[in-house]
């Protein structure tokens, strides 16, 4: 596999984070609104604490349109290390990444070689 093809996947890896963040932005984004117009009962935040969502599968895969299961405080736990993304299992690629955590069955945690890293993603 040549570097070039190595990073396309890393590329591929990060355009799913972006989805999923865009999905954590809308709930914090709900929950700001519902406190500026007084209807704090409106909040997405409280109802989703400890309710499985379904996030993209971050995997280098790019035509993946599978989901994983999670909720929210594990995605965003998983995520304070921007090297590590959710994907399903079998869907880790040993050559850009190695497994760091397991949650039988729904994902796995891979984190991604220091060589694959994209600049913006440090």
């Amino acid at each position: 596999m040549s570097h070039v093809s190595k990073r396309r996947l890393a590329e591929n890896e990060v355009v799913f984070r972006r989805s999923n963040e865009q999905i954590v932005d809308g709930i914090a984004e709900l929950d700001a609104l519902a406190v500026e117009y007084g209807q704090p009962e409106h909040s997405a935040g409280p109802r989703l604490v400890g309710q499985a969502l379904y996030f993209f599968c971050e995997c280098s895969r790019g035509s993946c349109e599978k989901r994983v299961r999670l909720t929210l405080a594990d995605y965003e736990r998983i995520h304070q290390n921007r090297d590590h993304f959710v994907v399903l299992p079998g869907h880790e690629v040993p050559a850009i990444e190695h497994i760091v955590g397991h949650h039988e069955p729904e994902y796995n945690i891979v984190e991604k070689f220091a060589s694959v890293r994209l600049p913006n993603q440090e």
